[in-house]
This record gives C-alpha cells, structure tokens and sequence, in this order.
C-alpha cells in the first residue's frame, strides 16, 4: 500500500461530528462501526487515493451530481406515489418502501414504467415472497424481467399498458404535488459539500432524470451551482450518459475530466456511455452494495459529504507537501 505524507493526518473533525449524526440513528450498535469504517476508508484515501485508476479524485474539474439518493431521499414518496397510482387503477399495494426504493436500482427498473410493470408482475404472480428477498437473489433482474414477462401472456399487452399508463399517471401527479413534498427528506450535509465543492474551486452540476419542477423544489440551493440539466434537457435518459456530455460541453470541461456522482447501478452505466468517471455513494443508495461491486466504479463513498471532505483534506495535505518542500 502506498504511504505518504497523509499518512499522519487527521481526519477532520467536522467529517467525524457528521458521521456520528448519520449513524446515531442505528440502535443495535452498527452505527459505531460505521463511523469507524468511514474514517478508515477516508485515511486511506488520504493515503493512497482509495482509486482503482491512476486517474485520483481531484483531478476532477467537474462533478455531475445525480439528485435522488445522493440529494434528497424520495424513498417514502416514491413509494407513496405508486401506492396512490395503484389504488387508482383498482389494484392493491402492499410493498415496503425502502424494497420498492431498491427495485428501482435493480438495473433497467430505474424506469418508472418499468419499476411499475415489475411492481404488478411480482403482485400477480409473487405476491408470497418478499420483494427485498427475489431483489438478493444473484439473477434477480433477469427473474423480475420474466416476470413482467409472464404477467404480460398472462393479462394481456394492452391490458397490462393501460394499467401501468394509469399508474404512471397519478404516481407523477403525486410526486409533483404539495402533498408529496412533504415526504422528500434532504440528505443531511448535502448543501455544505455542494457548496465546499463549489469553494475549492470545481464546477458542479446536477443531472437528474426526474423532472425539472421536482428537482428545483427539493434542491433549493440549485442557484448556487453551474448548471441543472433535467429529464426535459435531454432526448435519451440514464442510462444513457447524455446527459453527462451536455453538461461537460456546457462548462467547457473535457468529459474525461468530470466525475459524475451517483447512488445506482444505472449511473455507472450512464458514467461509461458518457466516458467519464464514476463515483457512487452507498448511504440512501437505490442499488445494494453487492450490486454496485459487480460494476467496478471508479470511486465510492458512504455519502457525498464525504467525497467534499476527502478532497478537503486532499488539498490541505498536498499544500502541506508544497510548503515542506519549498522551505
């Protein structure tokens, strides 16, 4: 393992007070190991860059910051929204939250009309199981993809559409409503490592593909950052890296140079078509962390707020390293 002059810092003590709020919430004790391993893992990206590439976190000169999971916490609108749709199309929800939440970083069924679709095949066919368990089996895409398959032979293209159209429908009325606003939870420091990202002289932008009204709501401070691009600025959706591209050509920033920052398996796809970075931050994420390993991304974090003090704590020790060596 490579050492070096970081290999004596602390960590920052204010990464340390976050970390315990985080986890403070875990009463059987996990939390305390959590903490424990985030400040390892931050020592030792201090030490040897915790990259797989030769590419290192702040050589970044643009972090493209996907909104859910890394933002702001949808998890219980999400599943509320589709709740409300069901019962609009006569159909009965049962589904725990945080599993739909995982359903829709399964891959493909980041797609609403797609998670909707799996949604009532697993209702029609599965409805014994527990969604979180088939989402642990090691084929678990391919077993939801049959599936909707067997559900469409059984009920009937047309009919299955028609039901997911109306379902799709009033999940977005919701969603977008006043009433679904007070389900988005902000994922706590998130505003501060947007704006230590933007102080330490990077460019940040989000990419999100819900739509434009939802993400200014939930992220309020969107003013501060350099760009929005939403599901209403691109032809193709994640994941697709499009959206990615048009935002490194809009700030003029090479794309090999950008990082985009994400919680699912489906940005790690989006981040290769566009041909750039991939960093992926596990707290609030859709996809378990099983599946992100499958992927290889380039870099990954507990949360955001922690990539913004790892790049903190980066600098401050290469301008320490100047300063010894120009004594």
């Amino acid at each position: 393992m490579p050492t070096g002059a970081g290999d004596k810092m602390e960590v920052d003590d204010k990464l340390r007070k976050y970390m315990l709020g985080m986890n403070r919430k875990n009463a059987n004790g996990a939390g305390c190991a959590a903490i424990s391993q985030s400040v390892e893992s931050l020592k030792f990206y201090l030490k040897a860059g915790a990259v797989k590439t030769t590419f290192r976190l702040e050589d970044a000169e643009l972090f493209v910051v996907d909104v859910g999971g890394v933002l702001r916490d949808t998890t219980e609108l999400d599943s509320k929204s589709f709740e409300v749709g069901f019962k609009a199309a006569s159909m009965e929800y049962w589904f725990d939250a945080t599993a739909v939440w995982h359903l829709k970083g399964l891959g493909r069924y980041k797609n609403r009309k797609k998670c909707i679709n799996a949604l009532l095949a697993i209702s029609d066919l599965h409805k014994e199981a527990e969604l979180t368990d088939i989402l642990k089996k090691p084929d678990a895409e391919e077993f939801v993809t049959a599936l909707i398959q067997e559900h469409i032979a059984k009920k009937g293209a047309d009919a299955v559409e028609k039901t997911v159209q109306v379902i799709y429908d009033e999940y977005g009325k919701f969603f977008n409503s006043e009433e679904g606003k007070k389900l988005v939870e902000t994922i706590p420091g998130s505003q501060e490592a947007m704006s230590l990202l933007k102080q330490k002289g990077y460019k940040v932008t989000l990419f999100s593909n819900g739509g434009r009204n939802a993400v200014e709501r939930d992220v309020p401070y969107c003013k501060i950052l350099d760009a929005v691009i939403c599901k209403e600025d691109i032809a193709r959706e994640k994941p697709s890296g499009e959206g990615i591209v048009k935002a490194a050509q809009l700030l003029g920033v090479p794309v090999e140079k950008t990082i985009y920052i994400g919680d699912a398996v489906v940005d790690i796809w989006a981040s290769r078509d566009a041909g750039c970075r991939s960093l992926i931050v596990f707290d609030n994420g859709m996809s378990f962390p099983e599946q992100i390993a499958r992927e290889k991304p380039d870099f990954t974090f507990n949360n955001i707020m922690e990539v913004a003090y790892a790049i903190k704590a980066k600098q401050k020790s290469m301008l320490q390293a100047k300063k010894i060596k120009t004594r």
